[in-house]
C-alpha cells in the first residue's frame, strides 16, 4: 500500500507531531511510505507528488475552513481537488483542523474532494495533535490489514474514543460522490431497460402495438 504523507511546516505556526506520525506509519506492515514534509512541502512539491499514484494521501498539518497550509502559503479546496484529479488516490486523510468546516463561501475541503469523486476523511473541528496521530495510524493499519475504508474509519474512531473521548467525533468519512452517482445512474438505466422489456411483453399479450423509440 503506497502512502504519501504531506506534512508542511510554515514559519510562524506551531510545529506538529508529524515526525512521531512518520515513525508510527513507517513501522506498519505492508505500507510503503513517502514523505513530503517540512519546509520542502511547498505548493510546487505537493502538486508534483500528487501527480503520482497513491493508495492513501495523508495531509498532516495546519488548516482552517476552506484551506490547508503548505510550507509557502495556503492552498484552497479547488486547488487541492484539481491536483488530486491528475491521478485520484484511493482515499485522502485530511488530518488538519477544520478541514471539514465550510468557509465564508460555504465550501469545505472535504466536501470539494468528495464532489470531485475522491473519497476522503475530514475534521469537523480543531483536533488535538495526539488524537489525530492515533486516528491516522489506526486507519492505515486497518486498511493495510485488508479492511475497507469504511471499516478502517470505524476502527480508527473507536480507538480515538478509547484514548481521547472528547475527540472521537471529530473525524468523518465522505465517499467520492461522482462515482456513487455513476453507479446509481447505471442501476437506474438497467431498471428502465427491464421495465421496457416487461411493457413490450404486455403489449404483445394484449395485442397492443409496440412503440419503438429511435
Amino acid at each position: 500500500m503506497r502512502v504519501l504523507l504531506i506534512a508542511p511546516e510554515m514559519a510562524g505556526l506551531p510545529k506538529l507531531r508529524w515526525v512521531d506520525e512518520l515513525v508510527a506509519v513507517a513501522e506498519l506492515e505492508g505500507v510503503e511510505l513517502v514523505v513530503c514534509g517540512g519546509a520542502r512541502a511547498t505548493r510546487a512539491a505537493v502538486a508534483a507528488r500528487l501527480g503520482e499514484a497513491w493508495d492513501v494521501v495523508l495531509w498532516s498539518g495546519h488548516g482552517a475552513p476552506g484551506r490547508l497550509m503548505a510550507a509557502d502559503g495556503p492552498v484552497g479546496a479547488d486547488w487541492l481537488a484539481c491536483m488530486m484529479r491528475q491521478v485520484p488516490p484511493g482515499v485522502v486523510l485530511l488530518s488538519a483542523c477544520f478541514s471539514g468546516v465550510r468557509d465564508e463561501s460555504l465550501h469545505s475541503i472535504a466536501e470539494t474532494l468528495s464532489q470531485s469523486s475522491i473519497t476522503c476523511v475530514g475534521m469537523w473541528a480543531g483536533v488535538e495533535d495526539r488524537a489525530a496521530v492515533v486516528y491516522d495510524v489506526e486507519f492505515l493499519r486497518a486498511v493495510a490489514a485488508g479492511g475497507t475504508v469504511a471499516l478502517a474509519h470505524r476502527v480508527a474512531v473507536a480507538q480515538v474514543a478509547l484514548e481521547f473521548p472528547a475527540m472521537a467525533g471529530a473525524a468523518f468519512l465522505l465517499p467520492g460522490l461522482v462515482n456513487g452517482y455513476g453507479k446509481i445512474e447505471k442501476r437506474l438505466g438497467g431498471i428502465e431497460r427491464r421495465l421496457e422489456m416487461v411493457e413490450g411483453k404486455l403489449d404483445g399479450l394484449l395485442g397492443r402495438p409496440t412503440a419503438h423509440v429511435v
